[in-house]
């Protein structure tokens, strides 16, 4: 049983990422995203709970700084997007150990 003696709760998994990179040595691009996985948790025993979620969307932020072959700067772009979506493919199943006591 969870927490007030409930079998069934919402569960939500985020995940982050963060990725630098160079482009052919004329573009540094830097990408960061949050993406937001709700769905539901079954509580197998008193502190084992099953879960089950699938994605739904997220935040991004993309920035390019842009220079020439010589290393002078050129330019930059900056792009962010928020995006609610159901991906069928980011279903996520999983097993949670809760290491405190309820009582």
């Amino acid at each position: 049983m969870g927490p007030n003696g409930s079998v069934f709760s919402l569960a939500n998994c985020c995940s982050p990422s963060l990725n630098t990179y160079l482009e052919g040595g004329v573009a540094a691009r830097v990408s960061q995203s949050v993406n937001f996985n709700p769905g539901v948790a079954v509580y197998v025993l008193s502190n084992v709970s099953a879960t089950l979620s699938f994605g739904l969307g997220g935040l991004s932020y993309d920035s390019t700084i842009q220079y020439d072959r010589e290393g002078l700067y050129m330019g930059e772009s900056n792009d962010s997007k928020l995006s609610f979506k159901f991906n069928i493919l980011a279903i996520n199943i999983g097993i949670n150990v809760h290491l405190w006591s309820y009582e």
